[in-house]
């Protein structure tokens, strides 16, 4: 017999509750209706949508750049994208052909170059001009070049502050791309969203075109990866994508060339990540990477034909070992650094070094050359050979860096991985791989282009969120609460074995090599310091000059060592050691500084404190590098070592006799107990809330700034003057008119 369905009297406390759950259920019914109309007509009008936000985008932010209303435009500062290589550029737009000058011979040209001047005109070059081989700028930055003379040709004049429009269009196609990145996680308000969050990010690196002029190409390329790895894909379409990504990687080559670590991505990407599984249409991924590779050859070829007489890739690598970087990347420092400061002599010496003492090479070897790299790279191969848990440690800290949230990214790959196994080892590997070399050199003009990935694992993570809690509402509705629950429960205990497995193998694949290489590199290490704790030393004399204020400053004559070097300039290297001298020095530090003449970029000087306490003090070994007969102003020339002059007695100065065996020459600071420490750097900053916090407030502050810019620019409208009006007593009325 079928159960009689419940009546409810008029006054009875039960038609309350009744009518408050049919109210609930109203609000459900009436959400659902509407979620379901508007994404109905989102889907028709979709592709009308996507292009109306992608234009409005693209024209506000050219707009924005171009006008006066920029507030992080500034004047062009010394080498914002390396200026001084320009003259190539100015010769071509002068109808002289592909070629250099030297612009000491023309004094216009020179303060062009120099930032004296915003504009040039070519009626200032002689008739008679010699014109020299493009320098290497010009050939490695092929496409940069020609753009900016092009920029140049069409606007009539040449002219620094006449490059807005080409800032501008590169500005705009970032913004463009980032959207259409933030729309593969993310629907069209939080992906609006997302990109004017970033928006400011990027546009105060405007300014170091060279180093931003990558971005577009490069989130362009990683746009039509992020469409490989979604889908679905058909043969037209994937063969399309693979050649958009080869053809912006070969136009981006001609602009920076650190765009070449998307050629590995895009390879892996179309062999293992593209939907069907990586066994299944080989046929068509294997013509899909020769059309990748045929189009990025087609669109590179102007520049891998051009001579590239320069070599800096190894240098640039070293350049980015130094203490700078380390902070950035929220690591501090051990026993050992490999670089105080951030200036290209710094490593210079230090290759030049391992030539001449390492390799026993007499002749002079060129900053860039070849050889110079070569010796460059067997230098890092060094550095990787004996600290590889601080080569892994940067990297990691690269990653922490930029995405800001380590643990909602985690946790978002895992709920990922439920869903879609292969689109969670793609973002697992993708992010890991592209904010991980940045760690070689941590700068924002290096990194700016991935800022973006805070606010992309955001606004995933909201999305997601968003999508469940609705999904559940809708089950709510139609099933009953009994229905989801049941669907909850079953749905997570299909999941949480998947969830474990990808935790401990995501986990292991993170912190095991860590930790293995963290145990290689201490035994590793622990030798070399041993050798440098039983270094033979050669003493050095104490006696130097007063400077007044209690400063003495020693200088050892005997400190340096000459290396091979051009007739213009004579380097010289030392490894000086300082340690405690005596027991009446006891429970003291002591501040020694090693005193540079200061350069107009850089000054080498730098402060070491000798801890003498009573468990034995502290030894230091510290380079000194010397640039003598550098110019009239002897630049970075080594002038001494100072000291209190009560602390002299102190310290015994001591050179290492034969450095051969210490190469490279780094800065090692031996404590007594140094055996007890950490011989690998560590982590201080792992990201987290706050870091996102900061730059969320980073984001509205340069907003402000924006709206603050756009407001002072706004015309004002005249003021209005009062005209006197008839005397008191006659007829009239009080006139007002604009002037």
């Amino acid at each position: 017999m079928a159960q009689e369905r419940p009546t409810f009297s008029e006054g009875s406390n039960d038609r309350f509750h009744r009518t408050r759950r049919t109210g609930a259920t109203m609000i459900v019914e009436k959400t659902t209706n509407v979620l379901s109309v508007f994404s109905a007509t989102s889907r028709r009008l979709g592709p009308f949508l996507e292009l109306g936000i992608v234009s409005v985008l693209f024209l506000a932010t050219f707009a924005l750049v171009v006008s006066n209303r920029n507030p992080y435009e500034k004047n062009w500062a010394h080498d914002t994208f390396y200026q001084r290589y320009y003259a190539t550029a100015v010769m071509a737009a002068c109808d002289r052909g592909w070629f250099s000058t030297d612009t000491s011979q023309i004094p216009e040209l020179n303060d062009f170059l120099a930032l004296r001047s915003d504009s040039f005109s070519c009626d200032d070059l002689p008739a008679d001009l010699k014109l020299l081989r493009p320098n290497y700028q010009a050939n490695r930055h092929h496409y940069l070049f020609r753009s900016v003379e092009l920029t140049w040709r069409l606007r009539g004049k040449i002219s620094w502050q006449g490059l807005k429009p080409l800032l501008g269009l590169f500005c705009a196609a970032v913004t463009a791309a980032v959207y259409g990145i933030f729309r593969l996680g993310m629907g069209r308000v939080v992906a609006v969203a997302g990109t004017l969050a970033f928006l400011p990010h990027h546009l105060i690196q405007l300014p170091q075109f060279r180093d931003y002029s990558k971005a577009p190409f490069f989130l362009i390329a990683l746009f039509c990866l992020g469409l490989m790895v979604k889908g679905p894909l058909g043969r037209r379409r994937l063969i399309w994508l693979s050649a958009a990504a080869g053809f912006c990687v070969g136009i981006g080559l001609g602009f920076r060339s650190d765009i070449l670590i998307a050629i590995p991505a895009v390879v892996v990407t179309i062999s293992f990540f593209v939907p069907g599984g990586w066994r299944c249409n080989l046929r068509l991924k294997l013509v899909a990477l020769l059309v990748f590779l045929a189009t990025f050859f087609v669109a590179a070829t102007p520049v891998l034909r051009l001579e590239r007489s320069a070599h800096a890739t190894s240098h640039v690598v070293l350049l980015g070992l130094t203490n700078r970087f380390t902070e950035a990347l929220g690591l501090s420092g051990t026993l050992y650094e490999w670089s105080h400061i951030y200036s290209d002599p710094w490593p210079a010496f230090q290759i030049k070094s391992l030539a001449f003492f390492g390799k026993g090479i007499d002749e002079t070897v060129p900053m860039y050359s070849a050889e110079y790299d070569r010796l460059g790279v067997e230098l890092l191969a060094h550095v990787v050979r004996n600290y590889p848990a601080d080569i892994v440690a940067r990297a990691y800290g690269s990653i922490i860096q930029i995405i800001k949230l380590p643990l909602v990214f985690y946790l978002l790959v895992l709920v990922i991985s439920v869903f879609s196994r292969r689109r969670a080892i793609f973002l697992f590997v993708a992010v890991l791989y592209f904010a991980g070399y940045l760690g070689t050199q941590f700068q924002p003009r290096h990194t700016f282009h991935l800022q973006f990935l805070p606010f992309w694992l955001a606004g995933v993570g909201l999305t997601g969120a968003f999508r469940l809690a609705m999904r559940g509402l809708e089950t709510a509705y139609t099933s009953g609460t009994a229905a989801l629950r049941a669907q909850v429960v079953e749905k997570w205990r299909l999941a949480v074995r998947s969830l474990i497995l990808h935790a401990v193998i995501s986990t292991s694949l993170i912190l095991v090599p860590l930790w293995g290489l963290r145990i290689y590199q201490s035994s590793r290490v622990a030798g070399l310091l041993e050798s440098y704790e039983n270094a033979r030393l050669v003493e050095l004399p104490t006696e130097g000059v007063h400077l007044g204020d209690g400063l003495v400053r020693i200088e050892p004559k005997d400190l340096l060592v000459p290396l091979p070097s051009l007739e213009s300039q004579e380097l010289m290297v030392g490894y000086l050691v300082a340690e405690p001298s005596g027991e009446s020095c006891q429970d003291r530090k002591v501040n020694l500084t090693l005193r540079y003449e200061p350069g107009a970029y850089h000054d080498f000087s730098r402060t070491l404190e000798l801890d003498l306490s009573n468990d034995g003090g502290t030894k230091v070994f510290a380079p000194v590098y010397s640039r003598e007969k550098w110019n009239a102003a002897r630049e970075s020339a080594f002038l001494g070592i100072e000291v209190s002059s009560d602390t002299v007695s102190c310290l015994r100065l001591s050179r290492i006799a034969d450095f051969n065996q210490f190469l490279p020459i780094l800065y090692v600071e031996l404590p007594g107990c140094w055996r007890e420490r950490s011989i690998y750097q560590t982590f201080d900053d792992v990201g987290g809330w706050n870091a996102f916090r900061k730059l969320l407030m980073e984001s509205e502050n340069r907003w402000r700034r924006i709206g603050s810019s756009l407001v002072r620019s706004y015309p004002k409208r005249p003021p209005r003057r009062l005209e006197p009006g008839p005397p008191p007593g006659a007829p009239g009325r009080l006139r007002v008119r604009r002037h």
